[in-house]
């Protein structure tokens, strides 16, 4: 299987051991990284390029970011339910 399969997001998401929900998904193609973790209910971050030819839809991603840095604005998130921060970066 291959990205945007949602066999590797859900394999992702065992291995982890934790929620959809608990995982930030950082990828930088659209389609293929992007809107399928959105869908699988993790937050996604998509790394915009400047060659990027395709951009997600806005309800595809919860975060776009042009440099790393950026990412490090957007941690931690808050967990709505606990009040405590999303799970580990990887």
């Amino acid at each position: 299987f291959r990205k945007p399969h949602p066999k590797i997001f859900e394999d992702m998401i065992d291995q982890l051991g934790v929620l959809p929900e608990q995982i930030m998904y950082v990828g930088d193609d659209a389609l293929n990284d992007v809107a399928p973790a959105r869908a699988m209910g993790m937050v996604s971050v998509w790394y915009k390029q400047e060659d990027a030819e395709i951009e997600p839809l806005e309800e595809e991603v919860d975060f776009t970011i042009t440099t790393v840095e950026e990412l490090l604005t957007i941690l931690p998130i808050k967990n709505d339910n606990k009040g405590e921060n999303y799970g580990s970066i990887y």
